[in-house]
This record gives structure tokens, C-alpha cells and sequence, in this order.
């Protein structure tokens, strides 16, 4: 048996059970549903911006063209959003190779120096992975459906600047097709040494970055129970939680695919509905309640900057039908709780598809009404420039 963080570590949970949940599943599934949670959900930009984390698939748009994609990162200060940064990068265009970088680092390094350096790094990556080592590229099969307007050409980058770049830095080959998978690898295999490129674009960096994120309910809904089951272990004294006693277990961890409806009250809702448990700093709370034989489970993440709820079926032996917890995500011992034999109140109107009643905070423009993706603009405050 393993710990498991009552909220996910990578979302700055601190509070640990002990000893609770098998260590294979820890590592593999539930693992895997925290990573889905952090990278490819609502829940991911709200990370970002407070946990200053990665967040992949942003790209800034060629301002020469107007419709190639740039593997770029936004830049945050204390304010929010400030610009982007496009990570040097080399790209197959119309079957000519084309560098890609910022203009900064064009200017500090020079662009033949700049280029050379570019060139030089991929040349050892590419020698690395013919030689059957441990490979230092990284392969990102783009899936997303990009609009019509939009090109992505595949591109081989490196997600740092060059200042931090190290021998063993690794590099990411990103592509949406096999075939401009195969036809950027051939062509970095015959670029020579010295190769001057015809096209050297410098990118200044712009302050509304392209944001796509795509998600599976199904996940999420796993993931945010799976957060469920932590409280439920954490809280209750009295009451087995385990996969025989409560069987969509088996769901969260996948053994069994049982069917739990992806609507409400099963996920992501307006933030009003958990004013009422908002973290003062920040942080994260959640509200468990105990009714109808189930549990009702309402959370709030990063001083309410979003929601959600989750419904537990199961029985209880607990004495009290109500718990209040919270976490500041900036003090180590920093976990409260309560526990009352009231009925408090926990509900929510479950919101897939729109981003801007989900994320209020983020002044999201230009949202796609997917479910599956989302492609939005970040922009700064004050801003209607639209998509």
C-alpha cells in the first residue's frame, strides 16, 4: 500500500492518507486521472496561472501569415497573463524547413548564432535517437481539430530558452499526421551542419495567446471522484470505504466500465454555487453531504476560481451529515476541517461546454461549444480584440 494526496500533488495538495491505496494503482490509473485533471481540463489554465505549472498546447500565431500555430508558452507576472513565449523550433513548410523564435533571444544571441545553436542541438538529438539511446525527443501526435483558418506544420522545439539549454535538453516532435511525422524527420536528416535557412521568423511575443483545451467528461468524472474517495477515506471513522462497499470504485480505477452519467450533478459548475466554502487565500475546499443514501460532494478550487460536484451512492455509519474542509495552498499546516449533523447545503448546475460561465475569472473570448475541445483566447483585462 501507498500514500495518496487527499488533493492531487500536482494541484498543491499537501494533506496525505497513509497507507490507503494500493501502490500499483497509485502509480498507473489514479496517477493518470491526476495528470488528465491538471492537463486537459478547465482546471488546467486556473493552475497555471496560480501554480505557475506548464500548460501544453498553447501556441501563438504567426503574425506574417495570420494562421500558423507557434509552439509558444504564455509568460505570467503577478498581474496575470503578459505575453508569449515561442520556444526556438524548426518547422516544415511547404517542404522547406523554416526556424522559429523570439525576438529577444534573436537579438541577444544574433541570428546566426541563434540558428546555429538550434541546429546543432537538433543534430545531437537526432544522432541520440539513431544510435538507440535513450531517446531525448519527446513525440506529440496532435489530435485536436484545428479551425479551418489554422496550420500546423510539424515542428521539432525546444521547450526552453537557450540560455537554460543543456546537452542532455530534450526536444519535442510535434505533428498532427504519420506522413508530417515521417516528412519533418527526413528532411532534419539531410539538413547539414551549416544550414541557412530561408525563412528565420522572429516573434515578439503577443498578449493573447491561442489555448486549446480538449477534455473527456468520463476522465474527469473519474478524476474528480477518485479527489471524492480521498475525502470520504479522510473524513469518515465509521464507515468502510473500499471497492466492495462502494462499487463505483471499480469505475474510478477502470476495472469496471459502469456507466455513470456524465451530467448533472457529475462535474464542473458555475463558482457561485461554492461561494459559500471559498477559500479566503486561495486555496482549495470542499463541502461533503451525507442524503438520499448518497454523497453529495461539492468542491472549489483555488479560491473559487472553479467548481465542481460529484454524487457518491453508498451507505454510511457516520453520525454527522455535513463536513467543511480547506486547504491554503501557501502554509504547510494549513488543513481544516468540520463536521455538523446538519443538512448544509451543496448543489450545482453541471456546465460542460461553456468555458466562460465555468472559468469567469479568465475574460475567456472566442470559446468553441464543444465538448471535446475547447480552443479560447486568453485576453488581458480591458481587452475585446476578438478571435
Amino acid at each position: 500500500m501507498s500514500d495518496e494526496h487527499i488533493f492531487p500533488e500536482k494541484l498543491g495538495g499537501r494533506r496525505v492518507l497513509k497507507n490507503k491505496v494500493c501502490r500499483e494503482c497509485n502509480n498507473g490509473v489514479l496517477s493518470g486521472l491526476d495528470t488528465q485533471l491538471i492537463t486537459h481540463s478547465p482546471l488546467s489554465i486556473i493552475a497555471f496561472r496560480e501554480l505557475k505549472t506548464g500548460l501544453p498546447d498553447t501556441w501563438e500565431i504567426n503574425e506574417h501569415d495570420g494562421k500558423t500555430l507557434i509552439s509558444a508558452q504564455p509568460v505570467i507576472n503577478e498581474s496575470g497573463f503578459e505575453a508569449m513565449r515561442v520556444w526556438p523550433q524548426i518547422m516544415l513548410e511547404n517542404g522547406k524547413l523554416s526556424i522559429y523564435g523570439t525576438e529577444r533571444e534573436m537579438r541577444e544571441y544574433g541570428a546566426q548564432e541563434f540558428n546555429r545553436k538550434v541546429v546543432e542541438h537538433t543534430k545531437r538529438v537526432l544522432k541520440h535517437r539513431a544510435c538507440g539511446a535513450i531517446s531525448i525527443i519527446d513525440e506529440q501526435h496532435s489530435q485536436y481539430d484545428f479551425h479551418e483558418s489554422c496550420e500546423y506544420p510539424p515542428r521539432l522545439y525546444l521547450p526552453c530558452i537557450l540560455r537554460e539549454l543543456k546537452r542532455s535538453s530534450k526536444m519535442i516532435l510535434s505533428y498532427v499526421s504519420e506522413e508530417d511525422k515521417f516528412r519533418l524527420l527526413y528532411a532534419l536528416e539531410k539538413m547539414p551542419s551549416d544550414h541557412t535557412f530561408n525563412t528565420s521568423v522572429t516573434i515578439p511575443g503577443s498578449k493573447s495567446p491561442l489555448i486549446v483545451r480538449s477534455w473527456y467528461p468520463d476522465i474527469l468524472v473519474r478524476a474528480l471522484g477518485k479527489i471524492g474517495f480521498n475525502l470520504l477515506s479522510h473524513l469518515c471513522t465509521k464507515t468502510l470505504i473500499n471497492r466492495f462497499t462502494y462499487p463505483a470504485i471499480d469505475y474510478i480505477t477502470g476495472v469496471r466500465r459502469r456507466k455513470y452519467p456524465v451530467v448533472p450533478p457529475f462535474g464542473f459548475v458555475p463558482p457561485h454555487f461554492a461561494e459559500e466554502i471559498k477559500h479566503p487565500n486561495k486555496g482549495h475546499a470542499a463541502r461533503v453531504v451525507y442524503s438520499d443514501k448518497s454523497w453529495t460532494i461539492l468542491f472549489s478550487f483555488f479560491g473559487n476560481a472553479l467548481a465542481a460536484i460529484i454524487q457518491i451512492p453508498g451507505h454510511s455509519s457516520e453520525e454527522w451529515y455535513s463536513a467543511d474542509v480547506s486547504m491554503d495552498l501557501n502554509r504547510k499546516r494549513s488543513w481544516t476541517e468540520s463536521k455538523t449533523k446538519l443538512l448544509l447545503q451543496a448543489r450545482g448546475i453541471v456546465e460542460w461546454e461553456d468555458v466562460n460561465r465555468i472559468c469567469p475569472s479568465l475574460k475567456i473570448i472566442g470559446s468553441t461549444r464543444k465538448t471535446s475541445i475547447e480552443a479560447v483566447r486568453i485576453v488581458p483585462k480591458g481587452s475585446r480584440k476578438k478571435v
